[in-house]
């Protein structure tokens, strides 16, 4: 049976951050890592190139060329440090069994459903803190309007939100009906 080929891939990982130096001692890390804790993975060449500044923020990329020995490495990197681009430069063509195949696909599979399964729940966690964060809005407006009624701005003050921002809550509490809007001031029901 002829040995396994080892596969030369290409792939460019992105990094966008501040301040500067951070972007490149991140790269400079990932490398590190990719290099020390990946089994079945040899770099040949990493190149981090210098970081560009985008708005107010800084990117920068770097480019590696890895050995890996077979897809199943491949797949895990691309989970674990989410490259941009990835190019198989060797072989030029791979014949796979069935069986290595299946393998490659179920473990490609695993790992988006753990992928699935962390999304939701961390959407379902943001749900809660939205609901948490909205209860505790209502209750510091209820205590601004407990002594008095107050324009935006008046409660700006005591809520700490901006009064442009905080107009679209008390406009969802005058719907919900426990705050009135009288004139261009606001009171508890």
């Amino acid at each position: 049976m002829p040995e396994q080929k080892k596969i030369i891939c290409r792939i460019v990982v992105e990094i966008l951050g501040k301040p500067e130096q951070h972007v490149v001692n991140t790269l400079k890390l990932l490398l590190k890592k990719l290099k020390e804790d990946e089994k079945g993975v040899k770099i040949t060449k990493g190149t981090v190139h210098k970081p560009k500044k985008e708005e107010n923020f800084f990117s920068a990329f770097a480019e590696i060329e890895i050995e890996i020995d077979d897809l199943s490495v491949l797949s895990n990197i691309c989970f674990d440090y989410m490259p941009s681009s990835v190019e198989i430069i060797e072989p030029e063509s791979m014949e796979l069994k069935s069986v290595k195949l299946s393998d490659f696909v179920n473990d490609l599979m695993a790992r988006l459903h753990d992928v699935d399964m962390r999304l939701k729940s961390i959407t379902t966690q943001n749900l809660a803190l939205d609901d948490n964060c909205f209860s505790l809005l209502k209750n510091i407006v209820v205590l601004s309007l407990k002594q008095k009624q107050k324009t935006l701005r008046e409660m700006e003050a005591d809520v700490g939100i901006p009064e442009n921002q905080l107009q679209v809550f008390v406009k969802r509490f005058v719907e919900e009906g426990f705050v009135e809007k009288k004139g261009d001031k606001y009171a508890l029901k």
